[in-house]
């Protein structure tokens, strides 16, 4: 994890984060990954993401564009040193807001 991206998830995400909220992580850096560990006094649903498979992900293997996930289903979807890899930002960016609920958070920290 690059200390600016923890700096900068602690002073602007971490104030959107509330007591209950759906989060969904995509590329976590591990598990629990360090986002998740910094938010550890709120009661969150915590899901992850990723294109490669892992068994401790929530949804391992999945499309980069396509996310196996009803519309409107998180409060905040999070990634951080992901959007550089992605080849296609303008169709992976609708895909995020597709899966967050209306008035939710799309972050990325890059």
């Amino acid at each position: 994890m690059h200390t600016n991206s923890r700096l900068l998830f602690e002073r602007y995400a971490m104030p959107l984060f509330g007591r209950g909220m759906k989060v969904l992580e995509i590329g976590p850096d591990s598990f629990p990954s360090t986002f998740q560990r910094l938010t550890k006094e709120l009661s969150l649903e915590w899901h992850t993401l990723d294109i490669h498979d892992s068994p401790k992900l929530t949804y391992p293997g999945s499309g980069e564009y396509s996310f196996a996930i009803p519309d409107m289903s998180y409060d905040i979807v999070l990634s951080a040193q992901v959007i550089e890899h992605v080849k296609q930002p303008w169709e992976w960016l609708p895909e995020l807001a597709r899966v967050t609920k209306p008035g939710g958070f799309v972050i990325t920290i890059n």
